[in-house]
C-alpha cells in the first residue's frame, strides 16, 4: 500500500471528536490496527528514501512519535495527539541533526517539513554565521522555482530585536532574526489515499535536501 490506510484516517478523525481516556481505552483495538497500518506505511517511506539518505538501520519504531501528549506544561489537557507522525534522518526521531518530518492529520492539516526546529544556542550561532557568510546561496535555494512551489517562504519563529553580534543595518537582518529555520508543504487530503503519495513525499524530500 503506497498511501495512508483508511483505518488511520478514520481512527484519527474519531479520536479528534472523542479525545478522552475512556473512549481511547474502549477503542484500543482500532488504535492498534491504525498504528500497525501507519507503521507499515512508514517502513515503505524509509525504503523509498533509502537511495537518497542512509536510513538502513532505522525501523518504524525508531522514527514514529507516541500518540500520548505531554500535558504537564500545557493549557490543552486532551491526552492524545490527533495525528500520527514520524521523523526520518540519521538517529530517527531523536536525531541531533535535522530530520525530514511527516505529519498525518486528516482534518486538512497533514504536511511534510524539515529544517531547524529547536536548535541549541551553539547550533543557532552556527546557522546565523552561515547566513552571514552564504546569504546569497541560501536565498538562491529559497527562490528556486521547484522549491518555492513546494514550500513557499522560509518559516519559523523570529526575534523582534537584533541578534547579538549583528547590527540592525545588516543587509540580511530578517534572515538573521530567525530562531527557527523550517519549511513545510501541506499534503492534500485526497493525496493521503492516493498511490502517488510516496512518490510525492520523495519528491519533497529531494527538493528539501
Amino acid at each position: 500500500m503506497k498511501h495512508i490506510s483508511p483505518k488511520v484516517i478514520e481512527f484519527l478523525a474519531d479520536l479528534s471528536q472523542n479525545n478522552y481516556r475512556e473512549w481511547f481505552h474502549a477503542n484500543k483495538k482500532a488504535y492498534q490496527a491504525a498504528k500497525d497500518d501507519f507503521d507499515r506505511f512508514v517502513a515503505q517511506v524509509i525504503e523509498a528514501l533509502g537511495p537518497y539518505e542512509d536510513l538502513s538501520d532505522l525501523k518504524p519504531k525508531d522514527v514514529t512519535f507516541r500518540i500520548y501528549r505531554d500535558i504537564r506544561f500545557s493549557n490543552n489537557m486532551t491526552p492524545y495527539k490527533i495525528n500520527m507522525s514520524a521523523a526520518f534522518g540519521k538517529g530517527g526521531r531523536k536525531s541531533a541533526y535535522h530530520p525530514f518530518y511527516m505529519h498525518i492529520e486528516p482534518s486538512g492539516k497533514s504536511f511534510v517539513g524539515g529544517g531547524s526546529w529547536g536548535p541549541s544556542a551553539e547550533q543557532l550561532a552556527k546557522l546565523r554565521q552561515e547566513v552571514d557568510y552564504n546569504a546569497q546561496e541560501l536565498k538562491g535555494i529559497l527562490a528556486e522555482p521547484t522549491f518555492k512551489k513546494h514550500f513557499g517562504d522560509l518559516q519559523g519563529e523570529k526575534l523582534k530585536s537584533t541578534p547579538r553580534n549583528y547590527g540592525a543595518d545588516h543587509p540580511e537582518i530578517e534572515l538573521l532574526r530567525h530562531k527557527q529555520m523550517i519549511v513545510m508543504s501541506e499534503i492534500d487530503r485526497k493525496l493521503l489515499t492516493s498511490d502517488e503519495l510516496i512518490a510525492h513525499i520523495v519528491e519533497l524530500f529531494r527538493s528539501m535536501q
